[in-house]
């Protein structure tokens, strides 16, 4: 029945009864839902007119009169009375002299007791007023916003810097990284649900160097962390048309490059480095090898033998390590 109830209450509350909102009443009336009952009565119930069949429930009387076998009855003692008029003889012993009639078709059947005719309409008052309170609370619990939660912030995140990332690439850079993708967050948590969220990002990496492999995204108030770990890099992507993902040196200090294991698992990997005067995320995507105003990153190309890191062999064309990256990687 709770399946039938959760119809109702849907019904009354003005939402559509379909799958989706029937296994949410039942949710959150603890019932687990079954697929295949939820199908079935939402089935059943296509093009069924709710209001015309709890009016016709209603105006059902409590007891079916027997009216058609008590009219049987009726129509059997006229002819047997008109069969002893006809041959004269007066009524037969043991019969009435008068037929009774058991049923009226126009009877509504045995009457019911006041009492009880007062006690199913106090039931039928309490099950509308309680239909209506439980209406009330579904349409509250549909309706109701959700709140903002850092899973639907980050999963908002991912999706903006993925578009940013080939936005750039097939543009051959942004114009303004960071207000496309606030505006892509944006739009993501507006299909999400979450309509009014406004998007702030925060770049820690102005003052903090090992900040350029994180950003902050501040949703109406709620500020979430978002790890560049994975992304695929747009510069390398615009510049050289490599596929590379961006991923965090784990060996520091990043002199123990001069161990040759570690360096051969730096290149390998493709991992990627503090810089000063490397450019970071945002940097990237609009197509710059630089950023004076945030520390950035960097990682190793190669050419054989030849060695650089990717923002001065863009800058230049020129492969080799000046003295500042040497002293940085202890090479």
């Amino acid at each position: 029945m709770e399946y039938v109830y959760s119809a109702m209450l849907l019904h009354a509350a003005g939402k559509p009864v379909n799958e989706e909102n029937l296994k949410k009443v039942l949710v959150a009336a603890g019932v687990k839902a079954d697929d295949a009952r939820v199908k079935a009565l939402t089935a059943a119930l296509e093009g069924v007119n709710i209001d015309e069949a709890i009016k016709t429930a209603v105006a059902m009387p409590a007891a079916a009169p027997a009216a058609p076998a008590a009219e049987k009855k009726d129509e059997k003692k006229k002819e047997e009375k008109k069969d002893e008029e006809a041959s004269g003889a007066g009524p037969l012993p043991g019969r009435l002299l008068f037929p009774c009639t058991y049923g009226d078709p126009l009877s509504p059947g045995p009457s019911v007791p006041p009492a009880v005719r007062r006690y199913h309409k106090a039931q039928l008052i309490a099950l509308v007023c309680g239909l209506l309170v439980a209406a009330g609370l579904v349409r509250a619990y549909i309706a109701a916003p959700r709140p903002l939660t850092s899973a639907e912030v980050l999963a908002a995140t991912r999706v903006a810097v993925r578009e940013a990332v080939d936005a750039a690439v097939a543009r051959g850079g942004l114009l303004d990284a960071e207000a496309f993708v606030a505006s892509a967050i944006e739009a993501d948590l507006h299909r999400q649900g979450f309509g009014g969220a406004l998007v702030q990002l925060v770049r820690p990496n102005d003052l903090n160097p090992w900040a350029a492999f994180y950003f902050v995204v501040n949703a109406s108030g709620l500020a979430v962390r978002f790890d560049l770990e994975g992304t695929r890099d747009p510069l390398l992507a615009i510049r050289l048309g490599l596929d590379v993902p961006i991923r965090q040196d784990p060996d520091h200090p990043y002199t123990t490059h001069a161990k040759p294991g570690v360096l051969g698992a730096c290149l390998a990997n493709r991992y990627y480095h503090v810089a000063p005067e490397g450019p970071d995320f945002f940097a990237r995507l609009e197509n710059r090898a630089r950023d004076p105003y945030h520390f950035g990153f960097e990682t190793f190309v190669r050419d054989g033998s030849r060695l650089a890191v990717d923002h001065a062999f863009l800058e230049t064309g020129t492969w080799g390590l000046n003295d500042e990256e040497r002293a940085r990687y202890g090479l």
